[in-house]
């Protein structure tokens, strides 16, 4: 399933849908069951913040972006903090924390997103 995700360009709304370039505007529009074919629905994104959907859930079944922050619950490494980061052929876990370890993204069931890195960069700290 190829889902994007990013910030409407005017306001904080986050729109999920098919992405298109056009000139030098991002769109993102819906292309769910309920959404008319060719439909007129097309809204620019800041292209900051659009991430692709990485075709996993976390332990409680949400989705999984590109730019989400995560964090283990896996039981020895508890409150380990990372962010979903794209690199060349695959996504995986970059760890925060100094001396953290990286994470293939095989067992998502023992994450949990705790928000991304637009809306939540404090977290980043």
């Amino acid at each position: 399933e190829i889902i994007f995700r990013g910030r409407r360009k005017k306001g904080t709304e986050w729109l999920f849908g098919d992405l298109n370039h056009i000139n030098s505007a991002v769109f993102i529009f819906d292309r769910s069951e309920s959404a008319p074919l060719n439909s007129p629905d097309w809204f620019e994104v800041d292209p900051e913040t659009v991430g692709q959907y990485i075709n996993r859930l976390d332990g409680n079944e949400n989705k999984i972006f590109e730019g989400d922050l995560v964090k283990s619950i896996y039981p020895h490494e508890i409150d380990q903090l990372g962010e979903v980061v794209w690199d060349e052929n695959s996504f995986y876990i970059k760890a925060l924390e100094e001396n953290g370890t990286l994470y293939k993204m095989m067992s998502s069931e023992h994450l949990v997103v705790v928000g991304n890195i637009y809306e939540n960069p404090e977290l980043l700290k």
